[in-house]
């Protein structure tokens, strides 16, 4: 199943359409302050990764892989890594599980109350460093980003009482200090659409002890704020969106990303993919 969301002016389906870009969404560097030097409020790590914000080359062209926990993101990175002139960045659960020996991911399973606030900032930190960080390949392709930390994993601790507002503002300013000040711009969203209860069964037998006592309301809220960001658009969509439904096994999921690898890599144009998409389709129809 394929969808691009949104509306493109002309000439395709209304089922098949590309989101609306905001103009917001491709950015310079700029700065709007000096950063400080020796403000001991803001960590050392913070101020070399703007320092190589403000030093980086020109962005290539980044495709941001979503979905909910368990929906195929590595298996789609995997894939697409043995194609010629594509970078992949996995999320940085490395270093989630070891900050100087806190295995902060696991914190936040256990008492989310109390951890989940310093785990998403730790997350902003690492996820940012992901989007800052060089590609000397033609695609880089990372496994989630800043957008969907914000919009649906932050969104879904606030509104299910796990950070207080307080917490909830303080990430927020954070953000649109980052947004406003950092290139962390997106071309591509591939957002892998996936039943709650499937990726709930998938958790169960891969091999991540942090997973093991996920309960299937977290996972279904999950899919809610998912669906909130990139389906509804409540949230502001950086990128076009290519949706695909990830619930088929192993095959079927490679099979899907050959016929689509195209449009994901951007070896054609949006506007003639989905012409092209458009026309197989009438064929098929007058075939029938």
């Amino acid at each position: 199943m394929l969808r691009f969301l949104s509306k493109l002016q002309g000439g395709v389906p209304a089922h098949i359409s590309l989101c609306k870009r905001s103009t917001s969404a491709v950015k310079t560097f700029f700065w709007k302050f000096p950063i400080p030097e020796h403000n001991t409020t803001i960590s050392q790590e913070f101020l070399q990764l703007f320092s190589m914000a403000k030093n980086a080359p020109k962005r290539k062209f980044t495709v941001c892989v979503e979905g909910n926990i368990g929906s195929g993101k590595t298996m789609l990175l995997k894939y697409f890594s043995e194609k010629e002139d594509v970078s992949v960045m996995e999320e940085p659960v490395v270093k989630w599980r070891n900050l100087h020996g806190h295995n902060l991911l696991e914190m936040m399973y256990k008492d989310p109350c109390r951890w989940a606030h310093l785990f998403q900032s730790y997350v902003q930190l690492t996820m940012m460093e992901q989007h800052l960080r060089p590609s000397m390949t033609a695609v880089k392709m990372m496994e989630r980003s800043l957008y969907s930390a914000r919009y649906c994993f932050v969104e879904n601790l606030f509104h299910s009482g796990k950070i207080c507002e307080a917490e909830y503002l303080v990430y927020n300013e954070w953000f649109k200090m980052i947004s406003k000040n950092v290139d962390i711009g997106v071309d591509l969203i591939v957002y892998l659409k996936t039943d709650p209860k499937v990726v709930h069964e998938r958790t169960k037998h891969r091999g991540r002890s942090e997973e093991q006592q996920i309960p299937l309301e977290y996972l279904e809220n999950l899919h809610k704020y998912y669906e909130e960001w990139i389906v509804q658009e409540k949230f502001p969509v950086p990128a076009p969106v290519l949706v695909l439904d990830a619930n088929e096994d192993l095959l079927e999921m490679k099979s899907k990303f050959e016929k689509y690898s195209a449009q994901i890599l951007c070896s054609k144009s949006f506007e003639e993919s989905l012409l092209a998409i458009s026309k197989e389709e009438e064929k098929i129809k007058v075939t029938l």
